[in-house]
């Protein structure tokens, strides 16, 4: 546990020294570091806040990246944009709301994480993990962790001014 706070402590130092313009690239790669992931993504909502796209992700396939859009409410990332709470899944398959078609393709583990990012208790977007390194499942201090860091985020953009924050968020 110790190894994980240093590397979130150093991950949050990294945050708060990111330029706007690297920001999304900075989250996926520190997030990808504390947890050690193999996959990870950053989506926020577009400017009519029902639909989710990728910003930035670590270990997707660009046509991935460049064409999915996830509805608020629809499966997994969905769920957590619209219920504003993190989801800590320890197996996969059991969950109602996952695509079978999915875990063949892209998940080496069952476990996965999804936690809201939030901004003055709105939701703008979601961060997701999977595909732990070491093949274990996430676990309730993995949450904990990654929920810390969402939080992190959202210290960040609150200290910037408000033109840079809709550049942030509204950039292709």
């Amino acid at each position: 546990m110790e190894q994980k706070v240093e590397k979130l402590y150093q991950s949050i130092k990294a945050i708060n020294s990111a330029s706007p313009e690297k920001l999304f690239d900075v989250v996926v790669d520190e997030a990808s570091k504390i947890l050690d992931v193999e996959i990870c993504s950053l989506l926020l909502f577009d400017k009519d806040k029902k639909h989710l796209r990728i910003k930035s992700a670590k270990g997707l396939y660009q046509t991935i990246i460049k064409n999915t859009v996830i509805n608020k409410g629809d499966g997994i990332v969905g769920k957590v944009a619209e219920t504003g709470e993190p989801l800590l899944i320890e197996n996969i398959q059991d969950y109602p709301a996952f695509e079978k078609k999915e875990l063949e393709t892209k998940y080496k583990t069952q476990s996965l994480l999804t936690i809201p990012i939030k901004l003055k208790n709105e939701i703008i977007g979601i961060l997701n993990v999977n595909n732990k390194i070491t093949g274990e499942s996430f676990n309730e201090k993995d949450l904990h962790i990654l929920s810390i860091f969402a939080s992190q985020i959202s210290h960040y953009l609150i200290s910037k001014p408000k033109f840079s924050i809709s550049k942030i968020f509204f950039r292709k």
